[in-house]
């Protein structure tokens, strides 16, 4: 393995684990609000280190799922803009080897599509959280306004997967751009 390919995989992981946290977040407070409404207080301690690894495990198997998920949602929103570039898939690969025969280039196109990773995954998350935040505050009955932190959850989540909607197919788009400009001789 060379140099490039093992940064490319530590930038991966950790893309994939940033955005298994946001659903790991979202599954815990889903799974607070439905079986502990009132509170932890009741549940049993363990042992940091171990809950540590199976967090950061059970984030980085989320984090999968969720960009997966959240991939196959958009792939038909990502077609629609590569068409306004380039005529075909054979035509946009052949333009991408072009692009990345310049190493600034390709870092930059690197970079860009760990952005665009995470700006895909915190989109779902940011629905996720939210509806988890609704249940809790619904079942929770000591929290106080309860309705007005309902209606805030409600609109904050879904503004923010928009922002990160939004977010992500101007990256997109800039890349696909980026690439057409590169490749032309």
């Amino acid at each position: 393995m060379n140099e490039g390919s093992g940064v490319a995989a530590t930038a991966l992981f950790v893309e994939i684990l940033v955005v298994g946290v946001g659903a790991l977040s979202g599954l815990s407070i889903l799974i607070t609000g439905i079986w502990f409404p009132r509170g932890l207080e009741n549940v049993p301690s363990l042992d940091g280190s171990i809950l540590l690894g199976l967090g950061i495990s059970l984030a980085y198997a989320l984090g999968i799922l969720v960009d997966r998920w959240a991939d196959a949602l958009l792939t038909k929103a990502r077609h629609a803009l590569r068409s306004q570039y380039f005529a075909s898939d054979l035509e946009y690969a052949e333009a991408r080897v072009k692009a990345n025969a310049t190493p600034s280039y390709a870092l930059r196109a690197e970079y860009a599509k760990s952005r665009i990773r995470v700006c895909r995954g915190w989109m779902l998350n940011s629905v996720i959280i939210s509806w988890s935040a609704i249940i809790f505050v619904a079942r929770n009955e000591e929290i106080d306004h309860r309705l007005l932190a309902i209606i805030f959850c409600a609109v904050a989540g879904p503004l923010l997967g928009s922002a990160f909607f939004f977010a992500w197919r101007g990256m997109i788009d800039q890349g696909y751009k980026n690439t057409e400009q590169q490749a032309k001789p």
